[in-house]
């Protein structure tokens, strides 16, 4: 794995490594909803159940913010840095 490099140079907006944990808190949260409307759902109306994920969590109060473009940097020793896979 010597040539491990980011094939496109993107990145997150905010020093935050991982949006991992706000992932799990939103898919447990959306699993809670999903299961209320399950249980609440008439068969016999034949509707189908939706559920809008900006009412269960906002994606931009996450700890990561967006992507950003590194492609334009003048400093190059930081840009070769900024492309590693850790």
């Amino acid at each position: 794995m010597s040539k491990s490099y980011k094939k496109n140079p993107f990145g997150g907006f905010t020093s935050s490594s991982s949006e991992k944990s706000d992932k799990k808190q939103f898919h447990k949260k959306y699993r809670r909803v999903f299961n209320k409307a399950l249980r609440e759902f008439d068969i016999e109306e034949q509707e189908s159940i939706e559920i809008d994920e900006n009412e269960v969590s906002n994606p931009f109060n996450w700890s990561k913010d967006g992507k950003q473009y590194f492609g334009n940097c003048k400093d190059k020793d930081w840009y070769s840095k900024e492309l590693r896979k850790w």
